[in-house]
């Protein structure tokens, strides 16, 4: 027989008492996924951008995560409650060019106005994935 993997709860979800149970296939995915490498050379930054016009009830955090994930951009997406979206995102130089270029134009419905970009500093619970966040 192979390796057991334990994570603390038994099949039905309750604890055993030993604090060990097999893991889930769903946690061994999780624990043993590739990490794709990044190119030589490739310096990864944080960048927030704060998006203005007619940006929210139209589609847009769900533009920028279909953006985001074809580009590679691990962050998040929110609406904040002055009626801007905030992307936070963390990429090499050249996805961010082409994740700003892809904010100023925004889905269909929208109306962009200005696109700001700031500097930010990498937050590693954002560095896996794109979502959606609330504020």
């Amino acid at each position: 027989m192979g390796r057991t993997f334990w994570h603390g709860r038994s099949p039905s979800g309750q604890r055993d008492g030993t604090g060990f149970c097999p893991a889930t296939p769903r946690l061994l995915q999780f624990l043993f996924r590739e990490v794709p490498a990044l190119p030589h050379g490739a310096h990864m930054t944080a960048k927030r951008y704060f998006i203005s016009g007619q940006v929210q009830g139209v589609g847009y955090r769900f533009f920028a995560v279909r953006v985001a994930q074809r580009l590679g951009i691990a962050g998040f997406v929110r609406n904040l409650r002055d009626g801007r979206v905030e992307v936070y995102a963390i990429g090499d130089d050249g996805q961010h060019e082409d994740l700003r270029v892809a904010l100023e134009r925004g889905p269909n419905a929208a109306r962009v106005s200005s696109v700001i970009e700031e500097a930010a500093a990498i937050v590693p619970r954002h560095s896996d994935g794109f979502a959606i966040e609330e504020e």
